[in-house]
């Protein structure tokens, strides 16, 4: 089956020739990340890869992409200049390639917390063609670690990203309509390059609308509690509670009978305890 967002994609001549195509997600695309090796400037260690594994039609009639890795599956369309994830039954813009330099993509305010996203646009080097980028700046009035950046590179995909915490990754090479750029590998995830303490990433989708996931990474074997409080610090709900092992973990919050509002996402395991700000609209 052939998705409909295929109209615009890769082309040209030549292994790093691109046509002006926005997001490509063909079936078979796969584009493979890592971070910085400090002990050997210039290369990276292997972190995940994110793959387009096949496509399907959801609820509303759409055709959508299914895209796996290590941040989960998400279903993906692209129409017109937009990319449009499929979450809980609702259609949400992920990246909006109308967006001009400085542009506000959204902005969102609940008493006195905001999330703001603003868009810059300007050209770059990827894989030795000079393309335009769109980044994505998140900055919240509820976090102390500078919020978050993701850099889309036309016809290419994601090639950076930057969580507050600390996580950061870069795209190492491709798989896109059958040609490989960079450096690519089928290896599994390597299990020596990953942080040596808790993370609480930041939700996605934030704003959310009833549901939303978090995920979280455990450096060794613990007992971990995940919790939702208002922003009065009352506890709402606990969303887990266990014994994992070392890795990237998801946990799924439910907003259904809950409130429009502010409320904390709290990890707690021995000795750490970690919130992030959450915003459900309803």
């Amino acid at each position: 089956m052939h998705l409909k967002m295929l109209s615009l994609l890769l082309c040209g001549i030549g292994s790093v020739s691109f046509c002006q195509g926005h997001y490509p997600l063909h079936v078979g695309n796969q584009w493979d990340y890592g971070e910085i090796d400090f002990h050997t400037p210039g290369q990276y260690q292997y972190l995940y890869s994110v793959r387009i594994v096949g496509d399907t039609t959801m609820p509303n009639g759409e055709n959508y992409a299914i895209q796996q890795g290590d941040f989960g599956t998400k279903y993906l369309r692209q129409s017109g200049s937009r990319v449009y994830s499929f979450v809980s039954d609702k259609d949400y813009v992920l990246y909006d390639f109308s967006l001009q330099q400085g542009d506000t993509a959204s902005f969102v305010q609940d008493g006195s917390y905001f999330t703001l996203v603003t868009v810059y646009v300007g050209q770059g080097e990827v894989f030795g063609k000079s393309v335009t980028r769109w980044t994505y700046v998140t900055t919240t009035n509820t976090s102390s670690d500078g919020g978050s950046v993701l850099t889309i590179a036309d016809s290419i995909g994601r090639t950076y990203l930057f969580l507050d915490g600390g996580y950061t990754d870069y795209l190492m090479g491709a798989i896109i309509n059958g040609t490989r750029y960079g450096t690519v590998t089928q290896i599994a995830r390597r299990t020596d390059v990953h942080p040596a303490e808790f993370r609480l990433f930041q939700n996605f989708p934030n704003p959310f609308n009833p549901t939303t996931t978090v995920e979280y990474f455990v450096p060794a074997t613990s007992e971990v509690s995940i919790y939702l409080f208002s922003a009065l610090g009352e506890k709402v709900s606990l969303v887990f509670q266990g014994v994992q092992n070392p890795g990237l973990h998801i946990a799924h919050i439910n907003g259904t009978n809950l409130a429009s509002g502010v409320y904390f996402v709290q990890l707690v395991a021995p000795g750490v305890s970690i919130s992030k700000s959450v915003l459900l609209i309803k």
